[in-house]
């Protein structure tokens, strides 16, 4: 076995792309199916009565298709959107797949769905059947399976049922009203609303030259209070028929995203390849050494919309949040001193302590192989920090293929497969914690580097660990080789990783793609404390 090198801190700052690119699919997806011909809401017709192709553009380049149909079965009506989509990552082209569909009754009332999703070579599944008045959800990847079930929302709609209030309300201008919505990627355990707004007919123009008029409909997801990303928005233009001719949607950091109705041959000639990395990037103005420093004092501001609250930013070991004030806080984020740690264990029965020591489908440490992992990667150390430390220096070595193509993969798969960049390192480290008895959790956010691509002193998205020492969570970080985080590492926000859905973990990254501003106000360096020694790890289990 050839020995592994530590990844390069440049390219593990790779934004969070599973979580980021799933958002933009399931509101793709949020929007339904359009109609291919008029028809009868309250009895459509046996077969397909809804068959249309998409070209989808992010900030004006092409990066996909979508292909939407309806069918009727019997008494259910079966929607199904599926698309296509090529991005680049810093260069890097990744193929991202995603099928979803639902089956309702023909008087709108949801019986089940399927998402699968393809992100390059790591594929999904969340499936769910709505029965009694609850929702019973089963989330499977690399044939590690998890289940969940939660009461039903009364009276929520999925793609079929919001078509059919759509055409019961008609386009009328000033037309207004809102939709309970079930979406299980945004929300598993309950509806967010779809609030409607029905404008005026304008002129459109089609993307052969055609020149035509459409309604403009405004449709407003919005979620509950104390969930982060409270609303989202989008636009589209509908003919007399109820189609759809185009949608915009604006994402902070990337542009817009637009679905324009067109042929098949001419949808699935959209290439893709967007580049989507390279603007979610945000500069400060002086450098930092990271090596060096020991605390750092940061400015940010929110230049989100003016209605929209600033992101609440998570108390942790290392980091310090002040209050917002005129959109405006002050940051401290500060080396924690491994010395203070040594001798202190950790509170694995308190209550709240739990969802960071169960096993879940992204940290599945029951798996034999992550076990077996976590044994050896721990050795003979003592004391909770130092096997922490150990674990973090087993998992920056055994994952020798620092791989930006991989999608979100288990710790099961990463065990297996030893490959992944930023959040492979950070899942599989928080599952061989886990494994010992560890309480562990993810955070992401943004981490500096004074280079990236043609650009200076930058930060960009990551992904590391914290386990729970006494009751402190610390901060470990595999993919950039460190135990004793510098402090440039700044969390947006954490998870458990049990029972998320791709919006959880999406929406706090939106909060601060293209709408934080980065001020370093004071630097503090010195020789600092080092971390606790560990012995050699061995990487040939």
């Amino acid at each position: 076995m050839r020995k592994p090198s530590a990844a390069p801190v440049e390219e593990n700052i790779v934004t969070r792309k599973y979580v980021r690119l799933s958002l933009l699919w399931l509101l793709v997806g949020a929007i339904g199916p359009v109609v291919a011909k008029p028809f009868d809401p309250k009895d459509p017709p046996a077969g397909t009565f809804i068959d249309d192709w998409f070209i989808l553009r992010i900030g004006g380049e092409e990066a996909g298709w979508a292909h939407s149909t309806c069918s009727r079965q019997k008494d259910q009506v079966v929607s199904q959107t599926v698309m296509h989509m090529a991005i680049k990552r810093a260069g890097q082209t990744i193929e991202i797949d995603r099928t979803q569909g639902a089956t309702e009754t023909v008087s709108g009332d949801p019986l089940s769905f399927e998402t699968v999703t393809k992100f390059a070579a790591i594929q999904t599944r969340v499936a769910g059947r709505v029965e009694g008045g609850k929702v019973h959800i089963t989330s499977s990847q690399l044939g590690q399976a998890t289940e969940q079930t939660h009461d039903f929302p009364a009276g929520a709609k999925m793609s079929w049922g919001l078509l059919m209030e759509q055409y019961r309300q008609g386009l009328k201008s000033g037309t207004r009203y809102s939709v309970p919505f079930y979406e299980p990627t945004l929300r598993v355990d309950g509806a967010i609303t779809a609030s409607v707004q029905v404008g005026d007919r304008e002129p459109l123009e089609l993307p052969d030259g055609r020149k035509t008029e459409a309604t403009r409909v405004t449709t407003v997801l919005e979620l509950p209070a104390g969930m982060p990303m409270g609303r989202m928005e989008s636009v589209g233009w509908l003919d007399d028929d109820y189609r759809i001719l185009r949608s915009e949607m604006p994402l902070p950091g990337f542009g817009t995203l637009e679905m324009i109705r067109t042929t098949e041959t001419r949808a699935k000639a959209a290439e893709g390849g967007a580049e989507l990395f390279m603007s979610t990037l945000i500069p400060v103005s002086r450098p930092i050494d990271r090596e060096a420093a020991r605390s750092v004092t940061y400015r940010l501001t929110f230049t989100g919309p003016a209605g929209d609250a600033p992101p609440e930013l998570p108390k942790t070991g290392m980091q310090t949040p002040g209050p917002w004030k005129d959109r405006v806080m002050e940051l401290r984020v500060a080396r924690v001193d491994p010395k203070r740690l040594a001798g202190i264990e950790g509170h694995t029965d308190k209550e709240d302590v739990k969802p960071y020591l169960v096993s879940n489908l992204w940290m599945n440490h029951e798996d034999p192989e992550v076990r077996k992992m976590a044994k050896e990667a721990a050795g003979d150390a003592k004391g909770r920090y130092a096997i922490c430390d150990r674990l973090r220096r087993y998992v920056t070595a055994v994952i020798e293929d620092k791989d930006l193509s991989v999608g979100f993969a288990t710790a099961s798969e990463v065990a297996r497969n030893r490959q992944g960049d930023c959040s492979e390192h950070g899942v599989l480290l928080a599952a061989l914690g886990r494994a010992l008895g560890i309480p562990s959790r993810v955070a992401y956010g943004i981490i500096y580097v004074p280079a990236f691509e043609g650009q200076q002193n930058v930060f960009g998205f990551h992904m590391w660990t914290q386990f729970l020492i006494g009751d402190t969570w610390v901060d470990f970080d595999a993919a950039q080789g460190e135990s004793d985080c510098n402090p440039t590492h700044i969390a947006v926000a954490t998870s458990s990783m049990q029972d998320v859905s791709m919006g959880d973990l999406a929406f706090p990254l939106l909060r601060v793609i293209g709408q934080i501003k980065i001020d370093v106000v004071d630097v503090q360096t010195g020789a600092g404390p080092s971390p606790a020694p560990a012995a050699p790890i061995s990487t040939n289990g």
